[in-house]
């Protein structure tokens, strides 16, 4: 894709997304795009989501590579790829040769020797695979330690907090019931963990092991080399071609699915300093904006005055999320006495600790005595500000918590459009846990970003904006991480910045994204009901409708970056708005004139989207 004007609307940049490459190795078919091989499948079976190298530095930042192909040979049946990967940052300079080879018998072998060309500290350096959930989920698998001892165990249902296996050499597992996969690992010590506790969808087997002392000084000179082979074990009387592409089912969509649940409250993060001049208008349809007071700040009393002057001004109901010092008693009282006689009350508290990685029972108790007789009916929520995995390895003090949260993103580990997508189930599966460990609480999932914030407490470690948010590819993911939120019962959904430096609603060029055309639309629901509508490829197409008093709202998205048509079972018919590559310049430019701008349709046999695109439809019942 290098159409820099298209990339742009797709992604937000002209950064051009190099081409995939796609290779068969007898009935094994993969991807290799960007240094990685992604997609695996077996006679049209899953095997493997990707294998790629990854160096993280002494702050977890990932190190990009910039590859170059230096041989290939590839047939229909096999192929031979050499290629090199430099990987430049700071003081990091590293240099990697690559060997990827596919033979007729489905066998794949992946290698690298890597230079270093400086003197640094690394967190990780090696290859990572990740194993689809939903193919292996509940699956026995035998694992060949270093000693040589087989363990056998089942991949985890819910979320596995710590990782499952310490010590692999080797892993098989079923394919079906005939054919067996084997991945052997060659040049470091390999462990699994169940990724899933980052919103990943995977269950990733890498190196370094997280038990070794971190960081690993690499001297000038030290080179290091791992291998990793795939080998199938196929049935005795093999097909000699593969099956349908699994990959490519037909998409239907069947309005009349029975799955329903609430829409929870929806809103998004407003920063007060930053505010400028917002009309109310452009924030009524969400539940309520998020304010963060930082009581590390030295101005931190003129902050919470200035928020609840401009809760008043725009008729704002907020959500505090207060992160504490040590001094927590001292700064609560002081938010009380801010907030009491404001008249002003808040859809939840949520309080934070800021030298706390989860919550105490200490602050549960001293936020809770300070709080809750002057704010009652006003949730006070707490858990973690960082990711779910923090919850599920700290099940004992969540118990004492009423309301819990955490926060999320899809980059924790990988960062490519493929994967983003391919990673919202991962969303569904920490919601489903949090049910299973936790009960009735209530689940707040608060803030949403597409990328990693940037971390006050680490400013060394990479996060902030990502220009996709403010592209197609942004409003596509948006409406993933709604569908796989929403239908499994959370209480609130929190996402993104409106206004600032980066954020969804530009007010002083009256700029806006498509993320906030889809996401003030489906807040206006809020409180309504939620219906699912089956895909026949989820992966590619996401649909659901929404229903509230007397209106309907359609919403399908094209999760991929190619045209999408899908067969619709039942008539759809309503004012439609289609964000797209034609309507971009104009929704992003002119908000008010686009948002009245609707086109009376009705589908009767199919619906077709370009790459990225959201189609909402909206209708009185």
């Amino acid at each position: 894709m290098n159409n820099p004007r298209l990339n742009t609307i797709l992604n937000g940049s002209s950064t051009v997304i190099p081409e995939p490459l796609s290779l068969k190795a007898g009935l094994t078919d993969l991807i290799f795009q960007d240094g990685m091989i992604r997609q695996i499948a077996y006679n049209s079976t899953p095997i493997c989501n990707r294998i790629y190298f990854a160096l993280r530095d002494h702050y977890w930042n990932t190190i990009p590579g910039s590859f170059t192909i230096i041989h290939h040979s590839i047939t229909p049946t096999g192929f031979a790829i050499s290629f090199k990967g430099i990987y430049k940052q700071d003081t990091i300079e590293l240099e990697s040769l690559f060997d990827l080879r596919g033979n007729s018998s489905g066998e794949i072998q992946f290698s690298f020797k890597a230079l270093a060309h400086t003197s640094f500290y690394r967190n990780r350096i090696g290859f990572c695979t990740l194993l689809p959930i939903d193919h292996y989920r509940g699956k026995t698998y035998r694992v060949i330690r270093s000693d040589n001892k087989v363990i056998s165990s089942t991949f985890p249902d819910i979320i596995e907090p710590w990782q499952p296996q310490l010590d692999i050499k080797s892993i098989s597992m079923p394919i079906d019931t005939s054919s067996n996969l084997t991945i052997s690992f060659d040049g470091d010590l390999f462990e699994m963990e169940d990724q899933r506790n980052w919103t990943d969808y995977s269950y990733k087997i890498y190196s370094t092991r997280l038990s070794d002392p971190l960081p690993v000084p690499v001297e000038r000179g030290t080179t290091i080399e791992q291998k990793i082979t795939f080998t199938i074990i196929p049935p005795p009387h093999a097909p000699d071609s593969p099956c349908d592409n699994k990959q490519n089912t037909p998409i239907i969509l069947d309005t009349l699915s029975l799955s329903t649940c609430k829409v929870p409250q929806i809103g998004t993060c407003l920063d007060c300093p930053k505010q400028y001049t917002i009309s109310p208008e452009y924030i009524s349809q969400f539940s309520y904006i998020r304010f963060d007071i930082f009581f590390d700040q030295p101005d931190h009393r003129d902050i919470i005055l200035s928020i609840i002057s401009t809760c008043r001004t725009l008729s704002i109901t907020p959500e505090f999320a207060i992160y504490c010092t040590n001094d927590i008693q001292k700064e609560l009282a002081l938010f009380k006495e801010c907030l009491s006689v404001s008249g002003i009350k808040p859809v939840r508290i949520i309080v934070h600790l800021q030298s706390e990685t989860i919550v105490s029972e200490t602050t549960i108790t001293t936020t809770r005595a300070l709080l809750d007789q002057s704010f009652p009916g006003v949730p006070l929520v707490f858990g973690t500000d960082r990711y779910f995995v923090e919850l599920n390895r700290s099940r004992d003090v969540i118990d004492l918590c009423d309301h819990i949260c955490y926060s999320l993103n899809p980059q924790v580990h990988t960062f490519d459009n493929e994967s983003i997508m391919e990673n919202l189930p991962g969303i569904e599966s920490t919601i489903l846990t949090s049910h299973t460990l936790f009960g009735n609480k209530k689940v707040h999932i608060t803030p949403i970003t597409l990328r990693p914030r940037t971390n006050r407490s680490n400013p060394h470690k990479a996060g902030g904006p990502d220009m996709r948010l403010y592209g197609l590819f942004g409003a596509a993911w948006t409406a993933g991480a709604l569908f796989y939120s929403i239908r499994k019962n959370v209480d609130a959904l929190c996402f993104f910045d409106l206004n600032g430096d980066h954020g969804i609603f530009d007010n002083i060029r009256k700029n806006v994204t498509p993320a906030y055309h889809l996401l003030s639309k489906v807040a206006s629901f809020s409180g309504g009901y939620f219906h699912m509508i089956a895909s026949g490829n989820p992966k590619s197409v996401i649909a659901f409708h929404l229903e509230k008093e007397n209106r309907l709202l359609f919403v399908i998205a094209n999760l991929t970056n190619t045209n999408q048509t899908m067969e619709i079972k039942n008539q759809m018919s309503g004012k439609a708005q289609i964000i797209d590559k034609l309507s971009f310049e104009q929704l992003c430019a002119d908000y008010t004139k686009w948002e009245k701008q609707s086109q009376q349709v009705t589908y009767t046999n199919e619906i077709t989207l370009s790459e990225y695109a959201v189609l909402l439809i909206e209708r009185d019942l």
